[in-house]
């Protein structure tokens, strides 16, 4: 009885220990920095002016992200050939990232949607979703110059600027009567462009309110945890971020905006000493989102108004009456029609690629399913909510490794307590990209699906030291 009690008593410790390892590698003190530096400083030896050219490629890259996706598409193979150029110098330390825990999750929820193409209803679309992750090759050209984070997330920044321009541009066109300004960019009319409650600029309001969360995440971390002008700066981000988040009309950012906000401010006001300091934080804090709060249901008060209005009487028609040929109807019958692709197969799945063909057999055959045919039901290639898309496609499966690469993420992103509000900020980008995704599939959309590999690739557990010219003349000197 007695060694049974002083077991258990000692398995506690070790648990305890394990789950402190397990943290510590998630915030990088578990890894062997000292050598990953080292890595990074005979890369910079070697190759110095490769690394300067390598930190504007990356932040240029990363403002193109932002633009309209088909100029990423077309721009991308030069920053990505040129990466896998530098490998003769980078080798060292371009694999780190992948050997992280969040690497890990990634290539293993990757190398499962692959897997499940094996038994997928329509294996082509399912390896035309598995595609859809080729913009963690971004992460390439970011690494080698990670010592350069601020450099990257102030390029991020002014790509999400650029888009609330691009929506400033649609405001002021509307008022002087002209629809569709970003037609010719876009190649094509597109009717969601005419929608009055709506305005999300090149980039469609759906995608436009994921985006913007980005914006709002970057921004308030200096706005709360910054000094001087950083802080005025993060002020002015957060703030534009937040009115154009309300204009987008996008009811699903519009409800995760306060609790990106709220999990900023409790962040803040865990690092902030002594307390007095903080709540002098807490006041400002509430004042600013009180203000910026009113301008911007000043400004799109009516829109959100209408939009919530018509939230209510599509999901009331879908529910009582079995109308599912609304846009939120559809979005309750897309729901549905997942969880019975999750109830057919649970653990594993469908297969990448399946839900929209099983929602057509579904709606050929309704007979025992919840939801029945009818005329004008609407199909699409995911159900706009990735957990229950991952859900239908990759099972139960899919769901735990997408819930690490959030959960990673999110420890890489924010843990380390040593972050400021430079760098806290894409671990808040990330999750209001989590949060998002319950009504906005963010790892499927194409423009969200670029942004959240950029957003995933500048959450590490790690950040090299800046390079200086002491440091190159020890390595001379060792070498």
């Amino acid at each position: 009885m007695e060694s049974s009690n002083a077991s258990a008593s000692q398995s506690v410790p070790v648990a305890q220990g394990v789950l402190r390892r397990m943290w510590s590698m998630l915030t990088g003190g578990g890894s062997d920095t000292q050598r990953w530096q080292a890595d990074f400083d005979t890369q910079f030896r070697k190759d110095s002016i490769g690394h300067y050219l390598n930190t504007w490629l990356a932040c240029f890259t990363l403002v193109v992200c932002c633009l309209p996706h088909t100029l990423i598409e077309l721009w991308s193979g030069i920053p990505i050939g040129y990466a896998f150029l530098r490998l003769t110098n980078t080798w060292r330390s371009a694999w780190r990232p992948f050997i992280m825990p969040l690497g890990i999750c990634v290539l293993v929820f990757i190398a499962w949607q692959m897997l499940s193409t094996m038994w997928s209803l329509d294996p082509k679309h399912g390896w035309n979703e598995v595609f859809k992750n080729r913009w963690l090759a971004l992460w390439l050209i970011m690494w080698p110059v990670m010592d350069e984070r601020r450099k990257l997330i102030a390029a991020l920044k002014i790509g999400l600027l650029l888009g609330i321009a691009a929506q400033c541009v649609q405001f002021v066109a509307r008022q002087n009567g002209i629809e569709n300004v970003f037609a010719p960019i876009m190649g094509r009319n597109i009717s969601w462009l005419n929608d009055p409650d709506r305005l999300g600029g090149w980039w469609h309001p759906l995608a436009a309110g994921s985006m913007l969360l980005v914006s709002l995440g970057l921004h308030i971390g200096p706005a709360l945890l910054g000094e001087g002008r950083a802080r005025l700066w993060g002020v002015m981000g957060t703030s534009i971020s937040c009115v154009g988040i309300a204009m987008t009309g996008t009811r699903g950012a519009i409800l995760v905006m306060p609790l990106v906000i709220t999990a900023a401010l409790i962040l803040a006001l865990m690092r902030v000493k002594p307390a007095a300091h903080a709540r002098k934080l807490a006041a400002w804090c509430c004042g600013v989102v009180v203000v910026v709060g009113l301008f911007a249901f000043g400004m799109a008060g009516d829109k959100l108004v209408r939009r919530g209005q018509l939230l209510v009487s599509d999901v009331r028609q879908a529910v009582q009456d079995r109308n599912f040929t609304t846009d939120n109807g559809a979005r309750v019958q897309m729901a549905l029609w997942a969880s019975d692709a999750i109830k057919e197969r649970p653990f594993t799945g469908l297969g990448a690629g399946s839900y929209e063909t099983f929602c057509k057999r579904i709606a050929a055959a309704p007979a025992g399913t919840t939801t029945p045919n009818q005329p004008g039901a609407r199909f699409f290639e995911h159900a706009h909510n990735s957990i229950l898309h991952i859900g239908a496609t990759l099972g139960v499966v899919g769901v735990a490794l997408a819930l690490g690469i959030a959960a990673c993420g999110l420890g890489a992103g924010i843990g380390s307590a040593v972050r400021n509000g430079w760098d806290v900020g894409p671990g808040l980008a990330l999750l209001g990209l989590v949060l998002v995704s319950m009504t906005d599939p963010v790892h499927f959309n194409t423009q969200t699906s670029i942004v959240w590999y950029v957003v995933l690739g500048l959450c590490v557990m790690w950040v090299p030291k800046a390079q200086k010219p002491d440091a190159h003349k020890a390595l001379e000197k060792l070498s």
